[in-house]
């Protein structure tokens, strides 16, 4: 929605350690990030697709493509 009515040219795939809504291990989770940045590049190849991972003591990593 972003992307059609706003105008967005990046966006950013978050996933966190931890989480209660969707609770599988880690390295599932940044998979499934990068699952959904893959989907998302390709029905909108002109926007910048980031994918990014909290980790413990909420810090920021950047998850690769894969």
């Amino acid at each position: 929605m972003s992307i059609d009515k706003h105008g967005s040219r990046h966006v950013a795939i978050v996933a966190h350690r931890d989480c209660a809504g969707n609770s599988v291990a880690d390295k599932t989770q940044k998979q499934q990030v990068r699952d959904a940045m893959a989907r998302l590049q390709d029905h909108y190849p002109n926007v910048e697709i980031i994918g990014l991972w909290l980790g413990e003591h909420w810090i920021v990593e950047r998850v690769g493509r894969p």
